[in-house]
């Protein structure tokens, strides 16, 4: 082999690596930790709308006990890569983006006892600093810890995020970098300054 071929070899193995994964449809199964509970994201009817892409189809998610008595069952709407969490409870089931966007939702939950829910970029502080890009996107989340009620996100930015699956709450519990941590008392005291100067003039005016 000539080192011109080794080094073609080369590069193509590197691209392939960097290229982000393709999204797949098709029925899947995903386990809580605890193996008490499994989900199976499945076609909910594969003959009524099996003409459809497979994307298009009407699709459900069903809970089972792990003596596959049925637990819980819903409309579903899966995102192509089966990276699901389902809860220890099995009662939550939980989808993180991994990749960062706009247009679309970050995290879907789908809940047996709640209505389902999203979070939007709009929901979460980003500066979009810290993202780690892909070939073609940003990654926008190191680390994610699920607790059955309670969803725990770190943002590559560094911000701790609490998610209270039961009513739809999200708070900073924590920051983790020391930048962010800079950078938000930096604004604070910004904002703090604009309105003493605010107030200064008004009090003046009234003088």
């Amino acid at each position: 082999m000539s080192k011109f071929t080794f080094i073609i070899i080369a590069l193509l193995f590197w691209f392939n690596s960097c290229a982000d994964s393709p999204r797949e449809y098709s029925p899947y199964t995903i386990y809580s930790s605890n193996k008490r509970y499994f989900a199976q994201i499945d076609f909910k009817s594969s003959i009524e709308d099996s003409y459809k892409e497979v994307w298009d189809r009407n699709w459900q998610v069903s809970v089972f006990t792990s003596d596959s008595n049925l637990f819980w069952r819903k409309n579903y709407s899966p995102k192509g890569y089966q990276e699901e969490s389902l809860s220890d409870d099995g009662k939550q089931l939980v989808y993180i983006e991994a990749y960062y966007t706009k247009e679309f939702p970050l995290v879907y939950v789908s809940s047996k006892d709640h209505p389902d829910f999203m979070l939007k970029e709009s929901d979460l502080l980003f500066t979009n600093l810290f993202h780690k890009r892909t070939s073609s996107h940003e990654l926008w989340h190191s680390a994610s810890i699920f607790n059955n009620d309670v969803l725990t996100i770190e943002t590559n930015e560094g911000i701790i995020w609490s998610v209270n699956l039961a009513n739809h709450t999200v708070s900073i519990s924590g920051l983790s970098n020391w930048l962010v941590i800079v950078l938000l008392i930096s604004i604070s005291l910004i904002v703090l300054f604009c309105i003493r100067k605010r107030i200064a003039k008004i009090v003046f005016r009234l003088h």
